[in-house]
Order: C-alpha cells, then structure tokens, then sequence
C-alpha cells in the first residue's frame, strides 16, 4: 500500500494501481467525512486478506493439491468477500463503532456461523459454473475426496447443513446475543438474498432473465401499469 513501489510495476499496471489507490484514498476521505476514520485501516486489511486467500486457491490449483473439506472452509471463510463487504459498509451504517467492527472480524461465532451458511448454500446451486472445466477447486470436491461420498450425497449433506445453520441462526436472532443488531441484519440479508438467488435449484445469479424477470415484473412493472390503468379509470 505504498505509491513509492509503483515504480516496480509494468506501465500497464501502474495505471489500474493508480486507479485502486485512489479508490482506497476516497473510502479515507469518505472514512473522515462520517467520523470513522477507524474503519479504514480494516478495510485494508480486509482487502488484504481475500487476497491472500485467493492466491492460496490458487495454489492449491497450481500444485494439484486437494485441501481438507475444513481448511477450504476456512480459506472460503475470506473469499467469501463478506469481511470486504462488511468493512466497506461500517462507513453507511449509523451504528457501527471500532468495538463493532472487532467483534465483526475477530472470527465471531456467529458471524462465522452466517458465511458458512452462505457457502453452503452458494456451493450446492453454484456448483456447475465453478467447475466448468474442471479447473476450480470447489468445497463439494473437497468433501467428497475426505469423506469418499458422491456428489449426489455431499449436495444432499449441505443442504442438511443450511438447515442446521439456519435453525443455528434463528435461534440466535431471538436471543438476540448480537453486540449490533443493525451489522448483523446486513449480513443476515446477504444470506437470505443469496438463498433466494439459488431458490428452488436454479441459478439466478447465471441466468437472472429466466429466475429474476417475471418477480422484478410482478413486483415493480405490475403494480405501476395496475395504478395507471385505475387512476385511468378514475378520471
């Protein structure tokens, strides 16, 4: 994170670098503005760390080395972006102070408990187009491999897996153990959201035009030509 290095780097990479930096000096900026400068150096280091987890991928795919099921999980726990997204979003959340923020990273349980709840959701609708040519390392290999299962039974396995994080997560929302309930419905939502993606087997996140269409027309199209055609009839 130092300009002073640029020089090291090809010309065409100096201009995306540049680019970058000045991304992270408006997110400062922005930091200052709101009065939570605190928030930047871990946004830092969240951006750090899903890079680090993604070179290990990388890693794991040059060297042809399958990890364990849980040190995929683990390594999934940073490349499943939620540590960027959620550092990046303290500076929009009125609630959030320093203590938030370390209780977010400090791989808190709970937390810890939602993003592995996404990548089991993510990994049993998500499959086919991660491995599309066989090339990504994916938790469903890993399982298989360690447990020496199919596919059909590892998917089989995840899906008793989100119910069991669910009813995890449900029973912590009504004790309401969370130290900022405003953090935790952000990451919450980004669960139920990536749940209704994949609803009902498909991926949505692919083909959104087949899975998101008709329910963004019945939602926002629908009821405006409803009204129209009502306030027509009116007048």
């Amino acid at each position: 994170w130092d300009m002073a290095e640029i020089d090291g780097l090809p010309d065409y990479m100096k201009i995306a670098y540049r680019f970058i930096m000045s991304m992270y000096e408006d997110y400062q900026v922005d930091a200052a503005t709101h009065e939570k400068s605190f928030a930047f150096p871990y946004f830092i280091e969240a951006v750090k760390q899903i890079s680090r987890a993604y070179n290990q991928e990388l890693k794991w795919v040059m060297e042809r080395k399958m990890p364990s099921f849980e040190d995929y999980i683990d390594n999934s726990l940073s490349t499943s972006c939620f540590y960027v997204i959620f550092s990046a979003l303290a500076l929009g959340t009125k609630s959030v102070t320093k203590e938030t923020i370390d209780w977010l990273l400090a791989t808190n349980p709970n937390i810890v408990a939602l993003i592995k709840l996404f990548i089991f959701i993510h990994s049993i609708f998500h499959l086919k187009r991660e491995n599309k040519g066989g090339q990504m390392l994916t938790v469903v290999d890993c399982y298989m491999k360690e447990h020496g299962v199919s596919k059909q039974e590892t998917l089989c396995k995840f899906a008793e897996l989100v119910e069991d994080r669910w009813k995890d997560v449900n029973t912590e929302c009504i004790a309401e153990t969370w130290i900022n309930k405003e953090m935790v419905e952000l990451v919450l939502n980004y669960v139920r959201m990536s749940e209704f993606v994949y609803k009902n087997r498909e991926d949505g996140f692919t083909d959104p035009a087949r899975s998101f269409a008709p329910l963004i027309v019945s939602l926002f199209v629908d009821p405006i030509e409803n009204i129209a055609r009502f306030v027509e009839t009116e007048t």
